[in-house]
């Protein structure tokens, strides 16, 4: 049966009236028997629809069969529930075991701040050697390589870092206020959550570069761009379009 919480996150989703009547009746009765058809709690099936985009009970048997392909399609990417709603959606922050926090991009921020200290004047100006202690970070971070962190840091358009950024984060000499540099720390979590895209999809470093530069061309989800804050609605249709130019590739790469 459906618990006291069940019901109002139901209605909450599906925006039927909390009233007695025949079309919240229907709403409740649907989403209870899909759930128990697909061995779900009504709490996971709603953010599996929620991540899907695409409501079951819209009208036409039609919206059952696309959000149970659409499913299907999340599901065979092996990545669990609480880590897909964290990529996709920014939620599930608390749930997931591979969402990057606020404690490890300000460590992050304060490895770069370290290792610029240790450099002469002429050396902390010098972009291409700060270029590489912010990559050199990252991937100590990230445990992925350069060829994983440099693409998504062209994307993020952080370096060369300025003068004054450099100045700012020298003189944090009792530890880094992430505060002050909010662009650097999003441009760390992109970074960090393309990562772990990279990870749980398995990707070639090839691969994952031409999904970073080409996003836009293929109506993809550009992994430099995961969302950091819940979006109105799921990127499910470009997330689905970065998986199909995955399998295309592979499939090319079996081919040749």
């Amino acid at each position: 049966g459906l618990s006291a919480d069940d019901i109002a996150a139901i209605l909450a989703a599906a925006g039927a009236a909390d009233t007695l009547s025949l079309d919240t009746l229907n709403q409740l009765l649907r989403h209870e028997r899909l759930a128990s058809a697909l061995s779900l709690s009504v709490a996971d099936l709603l953010r599996w629809i929620a991540l899907t985009d695409r409501k079951p009970f819209d009208g036409a048997p039609s919206d059952t069969v696309e959000f149970l392909r659409r499913l299907a399609v999340l599901q065979g990417t092996g990545i669990q529930l609480n880590d897909l709603d964290y990529l996709l959606r920014n939620a599930a922050i608390a749930d997931s075991a591979l969402a990057v926090t606020a404690t490890q991009t300000t460590a992050m921020l304060q490895t770069v701040r370290d290792a610029l200290a240790k450099l002469s004047p002429d050396a902390q100006a010098d972009a291409p050697t700060v270029a590489t202690i912010v990559v050199d970070a990252l991937v100590t971070a990230t445990a992925t390589s350069a060829n994983v962190v440099a693409p998504v840091l062209v994307k993020t358009a952080i370096l060369p870092l300025e003068p004054a950024t450099i100045a700012l984060l020298l003189a944090q000499t009792a530890g880094v206020d992430p505060g002050l540099f909010p662009t650097l720390i999003t441009a760390l979590t992109h970074v960090s959550k393309a990562s772990v895209l990279f990870n749980e999809l398995r990707l070639t470093e090839p691969g994952f570069a031409f999904l970073v530069q080409n996003a836009s061309s293929l109506n993809a989800l550009d992994p430099s761009a995961l969302p950091l804050t819940t979006p109105a609605n799921s990127p499910y249709p470009a997330f689905e379009s970065l998986l199909r130019a995955v399998a295309l590739n592979q499939d090319r790469k079996s081919v040749v």
